[in-house]
C-alpha cells in the first residue's frame, strides 16, 4: 500500500512541476479550484487512506502448524493466512490472500526475501507465485511478522496442492524459515 502512496505523490508532483514550467507566474494564473484539488490529492496521498486493499478477510493462524519443507536456520513461530485457520486452506483463483509468517532469524539482515511456491498434487511442476524483497532491519533473536499478500493465480484453479513459504537472507541465501501448508483452489 505504501508503494501506491509514493506513486500518487510522484504523479502529483510531476503534474505540479509540469504546470509550473509552462506557467512562470503560477501564483497569479492558478485558480482557487486547482489549488484546492492539488491540496486534496496531496493530503489523500499522504494520509493512511487505503488505495488498494486486496485481502478479503482477516488472517488466522493455520492449524495444524505448517510443516517443515526444507532446511531452516531460524525459529518458526506461526503462519497466518487470510480466510483460513484449518488445513487444507480453501482458496479461490483470482483472489488475494495475506500469507504472513512470524519468525525469529538466527542472524541479523537487511536483505530479506519472501518466496511463495505452489506445488500441485497432480504431478505438474512447482510454480513460483511470489518473489519479493522485504525491506527492513531484522536482528538476530528478534520476533518478526511479515505481512504479505499475493494473488492465487488462475493456473491453480481446481487443483489441490501445497503452498511453500520461504524467508531467506538474499545476501547469502541463509534460509530462516521454509514451511508448507495444504490448499485446495476452488474452480
Amino acid at each position: 500500500m505504501q508503494v501506491w502512496r509514493v506513486v500518487n505523490i510522484l504523479y502529483i508532483l510531476l503534474i505540479y512541476t509540469t504546470y509550473i514550467r509552462r506557467n512562470k507566474s503560477l501564483i497569479y494564473k492558478m485558480s482557487k479550484t486547482w489549488i484546492i484539488v492539488f491540496i486534496s490529492l496531496l493530503v489523500s496521498a499522504l494520509t493512511n487512506a487505503k488505495f488498494i486493499d486486496h485481502a478479503a478477510d482477516q488472517a488466522g493462524i493455520v492449524i495444524p502448524t505448517p510443516w517443515l519443507c526444507g532446511e531452516e536456520m531460524g525459529q518458526f513461530i506461526s503462519l497466518e493466512v487470510s480466510s483460513c485457520t484449518t488445513q487444507p486452506c480453501q482458496l479461490s483463483a483470482g483472489s488475494w490472500h495475506e500469507v504472513s509468517p512470524q519468525f525469529s532469524p538466527v542472524k541479523s539482515t537487511a536483505k530479506l526475501e519472501y518466496i511463495a511456491n505452489f506445488n500441485p498434487y497432480d504431478g505438474t511442476s512447482l510454480q513460483r507465485i511470489s518473489n519479493s524483497s522485504i525491506r527492513g532491519s531484522y536482528t538476530a533473536g528478534g520476533n518478526y511478522r511479515i505481512f504479505y499478500q499475493f494473488q492465487i493465480l488462475e493456473f491453480m484453479r481446481g487443483k489441490p496442492g501445497q503452498i511453500s513459504v520461504l524467508l531467506r537472507d538474499s545476501s547469502d541465501n541463509t534460509t530462516f524459515i521454509h514451511r508448507c501448508f495444504d490448499v485446495i483452489v476452488s474452480s
